[in-house]
């Protein structure tokens, strides 16, 4: 079954991305309050992207057909890229360690914080 006309990026129109600076508060918010259960689901959607459909067909006791999905993640990966290579931006985990650098004047408490963060689940 095929799921996205061929092109269909080309007719999407996004609006202009954020600048960093407004995206490393909300991303050191996220990280700083995050809960047990936000690591869980952080965890659960990575190993698999269609965890909350899943999840939502179950409770709905609907079918979820896992082939179909992972076509249909197949399919999108190219609409995917050609957006994701469009804002060529740095991932925000970058932003903030560098933000902590500078903050932390290359501190031992800065290098201390950066290597944390790294470490964290």
């Amino acid at each position: 079954m095929q799921y996205f006309r061929p092109g269909l990026e080309e007719s999407i129109t996004l609006p202009p991305h954020p600048e960093n600076s407004s995206e490393i508060g909300e991303v050191v918010n996220a990280v700083t309050t995050r809960t047990a259960e936000d690591v869980t689901s952080i965890r659960n959607h990575d190993h698999e992207p269609f965890y909350a459909v899943e999840q939502y067909c179950k409770s709905k006791n609907v079918e979820f057909d896992r082939k179909e999905m992972r076509e249909l993640i197949k399919q999108a990966t190219d609409i995917i890229g050609y957006f994701k290579g469009s804002f060529n931006r740095d991932r925000p985990v970058k932003l903030i360690l560098l933000l902590i650098l500078c903050r932390a004047k290359q501190t031992n408490q800065g290098l201390i914080r950066v290597v944390t963060l790294l470490s964290q689940d």
